[in-house]
């Protein structure tokens, strides 16, 4: 029996309807996508300033937090051969004082620095007056009159103004220093105590997949901070005595201060180079008033550092995965900003650890694949310290 002919019109008006109101909401399904995208990365963006604004207010905590992992990584393979041999507290015990003793090595050359400075300073004060009086008389003859009638005319009580805030300040970053290394000393101690047992508790709240994948992060950032330490203190041992050596050849005094200034600027990326040139310009410009010898001073120590940064390091560092020159500055500026000079010290090891950590995740992976090169003739995409990064 058929149906008639209203029903069937009825029926097909019904199909069209349903058709014409399906259309619209599946246009709109694309939309729906990029509205949800556009949110997850806004609220990415938040979070990341939210996180950065608690880092910069939270440094006096954050910074020795973060300061005591990074000394916790370099010491932990110390760590564990001592507790093949000791108790855990005992090898933490000795592994603490293995650090302490570097750490009395540096600040026992810094001082030994200041000392020989200070050891100086009254017979170059004569000849920095003389220096300024020359500088000040060039400018005369250029018809550039200096304000206050010149280098001399500052008044005292000024001066002693200025010298007393200058103090203060000295003060206060001399207990704020001894605060954080207290503080740096305590994470670091409890730290050592506690990483043994960091896969156990890591496999009991999470699960073992997740602790398998957080020790694999750990191990690829443990080697790869390693392997920077080492090629770093290689490389910035050989330019130091090289800078100390030609130093004393040319006659140019504090050869060890220069010596440990081209040592140390070798942890900072990109910058360091050019740190290490104009002290020691500056000093011969004061000791021998010789623009030829400055010249000299310039091109002998930009000669041992494009040497060092362009030869030595990647015979030692072979064909490492490297980052980006550009990311490794941009690195160096937002941890300086963030966190001053120790920022500037440890942003490459930073930087890598956090691209470590998000190649470990899927919806994190492009972040890594973004920002790394990887190293020639492979495939793998394992970050790394060299490279461009540690120059």
């Amino acid at each position: 029996m058929t149906e008639p002919r209203i029903i069937r019109r009825a029926k097909a008006g019904e199909r069209a309807a349903s058709r014409r109101g399906a259309a619209p909401d599946d246009e709109h399904v694309p939309a729906r996508g990029l509205a949800a995208g556009i949110n997850s990365w806004l609220l990415g963006v938040i979070a990341a300033v939210i996180a950065v604004t608690a880092l910069e207010v939270t440094a006096p905590i954050t910074l020795p937090f973060v300061l005591s992992l990074f000394l916790i990584a370099v010491f932990w393979p110390l760590q564990q051969r001592l507790e093949a041999r000791l108790p855990r507290t005992a090898a933490v015990g000795v592994t603490v004082v293995c650090f302490l003793a570097i750490a009395a090595l540096f600040v026992g050359s810094l001082w030994l620095s200041a000392e020989l400075v200070a050891l100086k300073a009254p017979a170059y004060g004569a000849q920095l007056r003389e220096v300024l009086a020359r500088v000040e008389a060039w400018w005369r003859e250029q018809y550039l009159l200096l304000p206050g009638g010149g280098f001399d005319g500052q008044d005292m009580s000024t001066l002693m103004r200025g010298m007393q805030s200058l103090l203060v300040e000295i003060s206060g970053g001399v207990l704020s220093f001894v605060i954080a290394s207290l503080l740096v000393v305590t994470f670091l101690v409890l730290g050592m105590l506690e990483v043994g047992d960091f896969r156990a508790k890591l496999s009991r709240a999470f699960g073992e997949a997740a602790s398998a994948r957080g020790s694999a992060a750990v191990h690829r950032l443990i080697a790869n901070l390693h392997r920077y330490i080492v090629l770093r203190t290689t490389v910035g041992l050989a330019a130091g005595v090289a800078a100390a050596l030609f130093s004393w050849a040319i006659g140019l005094e504090l050869a060890f201060i220069w010596g440990l200034l081209n040592f140390l600027v070798k942890y900072v990326p990109t910058i360091g180079p050019t740190l290490a040139i104009f002290p020691p310009a500056l000093f011969a410009l004061l000791q021998f008033q010789s623009f030829e010898m400055v010249l000299v001073v310039i091109g002998g120590i930009a000669l041992i550092q494009f040497l060092s940064g362009n030869y030595l390091d990647p015979l030692l560092q072979g064909a490492y995965l490297s980052v980006s020159p550009l990311v490794v500055f941009l690195s160096l500026v937002f941890w300086t900003w963030l966190w001053g000079a120790v920022g500037a010290l440890i942003s490459a090891p930073l930087t890598i650890g956090i691209l470590i950590v998000c190649d470990e995740f899927e919806r994190t992976r492009w972040v890594a694949t973004l920002f790394l090169r990887p190293r020639a003739g492979s495939r793998s995409s394992e970050p790394s310290l060299e490279g461009s990064a540690a120059r």
